[in-house]
């Protein structure tokens, strides 16, 4: 049964590798612009949820699909990607001296 990784994430990827799993890496085309919620926990599930719906329509016979989607949270305050490296600087900034929580959804279909 042929494993097909929903993401463009190499950190993803690197862990299956990791251990051993064979699978095939494809790039979902699900817009997380459009979600508009602020809260970190709706977010991380709305996203993943969107990405599962991609990847329905690249289900196959004998295919397993996986995808996630992961954010950082401080203070209930949602960071994503940082899009440069000043946006990097701001959320490592804001991070300093606070807890943090990473909140990851996974999904699988098959």
């Amino acid at each position: 049964m042929e494993l097909i990784l929903g993401s463009q994430s190499s950190a993803r990827a690197n862990l299956l590798k990791e251990h051993g799993i064979k699978f095939t890496q494809k790039a979902l085309d699900f817009d997380e612009e459009s979600l508009k919620t602020t809260d970190p926990r709706e977010f991380v599930y709305l996203a993943c949820r969107g990405k599962l719906e991609k990847a329905k329509e690249l289900l196959a016979n004998n295919c397993v699909i996986v995808v996630a989607d992961s954010v950082v949270s401080v203070g209930n305050r949602m960071q994503r990607k940082a899009q440069n490296k000043q946006e990097a600087l701001e959320f490592l900034k804001l991070q300093n001296g606070n807890e943090i929580e990473v909140l990851t959804c996974s999904a699988l279909i098959s």
